[in-house]
C-alpha cells in the first residue's frame, strides 16, 4: 500500500494446478484518480499502462476495447509475454473509475481463453456505485 500517493494492491491470488494451462494470477489495484487529471479518460489509462508493460518486453495482442466485468463496464487490453519460442503467457489489464479511484484488474493465464474464464469464474464486484 502506498499511503501517500494513494494506491493500493488490494488482492492477489495466484492458483498453480500442477497443469500449467488451468494456472492463473489475478490481482485487484486502486489508485487515485486525484493523481490524474480531471478529464483523463479510462482508455487513456489502460493505454499508459499497456505501452508501460510493452517497454518492460511484452507485446501487445489485443489495443484497449470495452469489456463489462461483473456488471460493471472496464476498458482492457491484452498483451503476451514471450517466454521461449511458441510459447509465453497473456497478460489482461482492465480499468474502471469507481467511486473515486481507478479500479484494476490485472489477470495473467497460459492464453486469452483461460484470462477470460479467470474474469468470469473469480471475479464478483458488489456494492459498486
Amino acid at each position: 500500500m502506498n499511503l501517500p500517493g494513494k494506491r493500493a494492491r488490494l488482492v492477489d491470488v495466484v492458483y498453480d494446478s500442477g497443469d500449467g494451462a488451468l494456472n492463473y494470477t489475478i490481482a485487484v489495484l486502486a489508485d487515485s484518480l486525484e493523481n490524474y487529471p480531471k478529464d483523463m479518460q479510462v482508455s487513456v489509462y489502460v493505454r499508459s499502462v499497456r505501452h508501460q508493460l510493452e517497454r518492460e518486453g511484452l507485446i501487445t495482442a489485443r489495443e484497449e476495447f470495452p469489456i463489462v466485468i461483473s456488471g460493471v463496464p472496464f476498458t482492457g487490453a491484452i498483451l503476451k509475454k514471450p517466454e521461449k519460442p511458441n510459447f509465453g503467457h497473456f497478460r489482461g489489464i482492465y480499468s474502471t473509475f469507481l467511486n473515486g479511484y481507478i479500479v484494476s484488474i490485472d489477470v495473467q493465464g497460459r492464453d486469452e481463453e483461460r484470462i477470460k474464464q479467470t474474469l468470469a469464474s473469480v471475479l464478483k464486484i458488489e456494492g459498486r456505485r
